[in-house]
């Protein structure tokens, strides 16, 4: 388990945990608010950490090696629960059962500390029973709750709630996160970095998406329906992806593999290559090197405006169909 220091990209935040766990003023609920995968859910367990610790240093977090610490680490503290969602959402029972849990007396530590991860998908009668819960809480008894934004949650909730905000984490620091604790190759590194919108988690699940070949797949299923000028197949297309939440994922695979067929253009090396299997499968169908090469520079130009129009909250579905309208144009040029 992490202490508060070992965690990376949220100085903000943790120096506001830090303060609070070196004055006297621990209040009864913390709102861990930000993006997914930016590192809520592992504070939360570090902050929970450093209120139980029992040997606690100077910089607030937790010593790891004391009785409660072990505890911690091996998942079997009696003053920390933790509960999420059950499917979609965390519904009633798992509220009562917090609320039962909260009505006894910590067992070995000065707090009882629940952590509630992904509360804004808490449905409404659960959201109502925290509140009461919240509205009188238990004495020594610490709520951390962590969501993605304030959307589905109560205000009621969020006025009873410390506020702790978690921003996206910097292309810089992903990679270092990729590097260091999931052991992923440098090769991938950049690509993944610049692909996951500042969320680890996010980097993540492109690189498994990578793995099993589905936006690899979908890639080049649009690259042949461009060359075809498939009018019709790809504003189907456009229809389906534009409901997607993968679409800036995907956009951002489009966007490498004009960066790609660029670099190959130039160069003609392989290795420089991110997308090496692909380009070699692709290559019979960019011969023309000066072609191929302004093909990729206004596709690449296309690519990062629909992506930044999408950033502004642009109509998703109009700026797919915009965006392969052009490909298609600037493809048969």
């Amino acid at each position: 388990m992490k202490n508060l220091r070992q965690i990376k990209g949220q100085q903000q935040a943790i120096e506001q945990l830090e303060a609070v766990l070196k004055s006297t003023n621990i209040s009864h609920a913390y709102l861990f608010l930000g993006p997914k995968g930016t590192g809520k859910k592992t504070t939360a367990y570090a902050f929970a950490a450093s209120l139980h610790c029992l040997d606690r240093g100077d910089d607030a977090a937790h010593c790891g090696h004391c009785l409660s610490c072990l505890k911690n680490e091996h998942g079997n503290h009696p003053d920390l629960y933790f509960t999420e969602p059950q499917g979609t959402s965390i519904k009633i029972d798992q509220i009562r059962e917090i609320k039962a849990l909260s009505a006894f007396k910590q067992l070995e530590s000065k707090y009882k500390v629940i952590i509630i991860n992904d509360a804004h998908k808490m449905t409404e009668e659960a959201a109502n029973s925290l509140l009461k819960i919240l509205e009188e809480p238990p004495s020594q008894t610490i709520f951390i709750l962590t969501a993605d934004s304030t959307y589905g949650l109560l205000t009621t909730i969020i006025s009873r709630c410390q506020i702790v905000r978690f921003n996206l984490l910097a292309s810089g620091v992903i990679q270092e996160i990729l590097r260091d604790e999931f052991a992923v190759p440098e090769k991938e590194v950049y690509f993944l970095s610049q692909l996951a919108g500042g969320s680890v988690s996010q980097a993540l699940k492109i690189r498994q998406q990578n793995a099993e070949g589905d936006q690899v797949d979908l890639l080049k299923k649009v690259l042949e329906l461009i060359r075809q000028e498939n009018y019709l197949e790809l504003l189907n297309l456009s229809a389906q992806l534009g409901k997607s939440d993968e679409l800036q994922v995907f956009l951002g695979f489009l966007l490498y593999w004009y960066r790609d067929l660029l670099i190959w253009a130039k160069t003609k090396e392989l290795k420089l290559v991110q997308n090496q299997q692909l380009l070699l499968e692709e290559q019979h169908n960019y011969e023309d090197r000066e072609s191929c090469s302004l093909i990729a520079q206004k596709a690449i130009m296309l690519v990062a405006q629909a992506l930044k129009r999408l950033k502004q909250n642009a109509n998703s579905r109009l700026t797919l169909d915009v965006l392969f309208l052009k490909l298609c144009t600037i493809s048969k040029n």
